[in-house]
Formats: C-alpha cells, sequence, structure tokens
C-alpha cells in the first residue's frame, strides 16, 4: 500500500509540476478519482458499488425521500419508504401492521406477533401510552436477544448495543459492513436517532443538541419518567421504527454469533467516537457524489460539443 501510495504521489507531483491550469488540475482530480472508484467497483459488494456510484439513481432516489421524510419529523426505513412511494398515509397502528408483515416475511414470527399487539395500543390514539409500551419492548428485545445470557438490569440506555452497531456499520470489511446495511438501507440515520432517544439530560445537564431532522425523535427516559415531553403520533412512528430495527438486528446479531456485554469499557467515548466517523462518512459520500455528478455532466458536454459525422 505505502509503495502504491508513494507511485500516486510521484504521479501528482509531475503533473502539477507541468504548470496546469487550474481546470486542468480540477478536471484531472474528478476523472482520476472517478477512475479509482470504477475500478475498485469492480471487486465491491453490490450495496457499496450502489454507494458510491448511486447505481440507476436508486441511492440518490433514497436520500430525496428520505431528507423529504426528516423534513417531516419521520424517521425512514424501507418500510417507511416503501409507505411513502406508494402514495400511502402513515398512522402508528398502520405502521405497525406493516412492520408486522416485514417481520413475518423474515420468519420473525414472534416479532410480528409483538408489533400486532402495539398495533392494537395504538389504536387508542394515546400516544404517551403507547410509547411507555414500546420502549421496555425495545430494551425486552435487547435484553433477551441481544446482550449476553444472564443480564438482567442496568442496559436503559443501551450503550454497548450502540456501541456495537456503530462498530458493524464502521469497523468491518466492505462485504460485512454490506450484509449489516441489508438489515435496513438507513441504519446510518436510525443509529444517530438512537443517540437523541436514550440521551440522558441527567448525567448531561448541559444539554443535547437536537438535530432538527430528530425533533420528533421521543426520548425514553423523558417519556418513562413522567417529564414533559410534547409526543405526538409521528413520536409513536419514530418509536415504532427503532423498535423494528433493533428486532431486525437482533436476528442479525444472534444469527451471526456477535456477542453484546452488558458492560463495554468505554462505551460512551465509543459512541462519541462512532458519531464522529458517521459524519466524517456521510461528508466524503457527499463529496464523491458530487465528484461522480460532475463527471456525468462534464461528459454530456463534451458528448454535445462534439462533432458528428453523417453515415
Amino acid at each position: 500500500m505505502a509503495e502504491s501510495n508513494n507511485t500516486l504521489s510521484d504521479t501528482v507531483q509531475a503533473f502539477l509540476g507541468a504548470k496546469a491550469t487550474v481546470e486542468e488540475v480540477l478536471t484531472w482530480i474528478v476523472r482520476a478519482i472517478a477512475s479509482f472508484i470504477e475500478e475498485v467497483s469492480k471487486s465491491l459488494p453490490p450495496n457499496f458499488v450502489e454507494l458510491l456510484e448511486g447505481k440507476h439513481g436508486e441511492l440518490r432516489r433514497k436520500i430525496k425521500l428520505q431528507r423529504k421524510l426528516l423534513r417531516r419529523g419521520i424517521l425512514p426505513s424501507d418500510v417507511v419508504i416503501e409507505i411513502e412511494e406508494n402514495g400511502g398515509t402513515f398512522t402508528a397502528p398502520k405502521l405497525a401492521h406493516s412492520y408486522a408483515e416485514f417481520l413475518r416475511v423474515q420468519e420473525l414470527d414472534d416479532f410480528a406477533a409483538t408489533m400486532l399487539n402495539i398495533a392494537k395500543v395504538a389504536k387508542l390514539g394515546l400516544h404517551e401510552s403507547t410509547l411507555r409500551v414500546i420502549f421496555p419492548e425495545i430494551e425486552r428485545t435487547a435484553r433477551r436477544f441481544i446482550y449476553a445470557p444472564g443480564t438482567t438490569f442496568e442496559i436503559t440506555s443501551l450503550p454497548s448495543f450502540r456501541a456495537v452497531v456503530g462498530s458493524l456499520i464502521l469497523d468491518r470489511t466492505f462485504s460485512e459492513t454490506s450484509e449489516t446495511l441489508a438489515v435496513d438501507s438507513f441504519l446510518f440515520v436510525l443509529v444517530d436517532a438512537m443517540d437523541v432517544m436514550y440521551f440522558d439530560h441527567e448525567k448531561n445537564p448541559s444539554g443535547f443538541t437536537h438535530k432538527r431532522a430528530f425533533r420528533k425523535v421521543p426520548n425514553r427516559h423523558y417519556v418513562c419518567h413522567g417529564l414533559e415531553c410534547g409526543v405526538d403520533e409521528v413520536s409513536v412512528l419514530n418509536a415504532l421504527t427503532v423498535l423494528y430495527v433493533v428486532m431486525a438486528l437482533s436476528s442479525y446479531i444472534r444469527d451471526n454469533n456477535i456477542e453484546v456485554a452488558k458492560q463495554l469499557h468505554g462505551s460512551n467515548a465509543l459512541l462519541k467516537a462512532y458519531k464522529d466517523k458517521r459524519r466524517e462518512f456521510n461528508s466524503v459520500t457527499l463529496k464523491l457524489w458530487r465528484l461522480q455528478s460532475d463527471l456525468r455532466q462534464k461528459a454530456v458536454e463534451d458528448r454535445d460539443e462534439s462533432p458528428t459525422t453523417a453515415a
């Protein structure tokens, strides 16, 4: 790898030393990165090819829908996106039924049954009461299917689980991370939302700067301790989405024999580090998309300007 870096560095220095114009340098950078992405993509798993290239516009389409939903305060998931694209309306009972069906297709019948029971509660329209059913169910799912056997208390904010999820999507090989992202396309934003949902204001009195996108994500501690929290049906939708992703991840973690200890040394520091990594990843990805878009646009301009000959 070091030898490759030196070769690349020599090439760049030689190019810059040729007194190229700014336009020539920028064009070369865009084309070099695009060429690199094209070569690397040949050996990447499909999810990462889609991530880097926006193959057939699929990922860009999802990102646009994600932004549209977040502007309304609704967390995205593959199920939520499907409802949005089909022109459906969002109600808590309907979303719970949709998640139940999705879980049943994955042969997670116990989880599906739980979602159907929550749908009955949500149908009453008592939002805080529904949330007080969902949050204990999230913790029960984590305790029973995610954490090491014998785990009982002291997992309220799920710190070690959230840290492990951060590791699954950021620290592993391309292939392994691709498999994790197959659980749901929006894991990155859902993990960010969980940081808001489980933020402990008592232990962090300086407060948490809520992103506008997560303004409708209910805080577990406020809801379960009866504090004023101003929840509504969108809050319930978001809690259902987090419950669903915890259920889906628990199945993935169990199937892959991934251990999650009750206590993970330095989990709070890890959570912050993974949050910073996700932010950096998102920034780099956006830059790559812009470079790809610039390249495509230039290719179109070059094609339009090139002379054509009659047959």
